[in-house]
């Protein structure tokens, strides 16, 4: 699990890398709503290095980033 950005402020270690798991059949959305991750701060989730829809579900070792709106000009 990587947390790009800022978004490491929600997490309990405070660490922008991290492994987690998670009951078996669990999706990218379950993930994100165990993180507490407001969806306004998420732009891109990407499931070991392709960008996933939040439905798709989890195997054993899979690498997940979430990326946050990208802001400036």
């Amino acid at each position: 699990m990587r947390l790009h950005g800022h978004l490491h402020i929600y997490t309990e270690s405070k660490k922008p890398e991290f492994e987690l798991e998670l009951p078996n059949g669990a999706t990218l959305e379950e993930l994100i709503r165990t993180l507490k991750i407001p969806d306004a701060e998420i732009w891109v989730v990407s499931l070991n290095g392709r960008s996933a829809s939040t439905s798709a579900y989890l195997s054993d070792g899979d690498a997940v980033s979430v990326f946050p709106p990208v802001g400036g000009g």
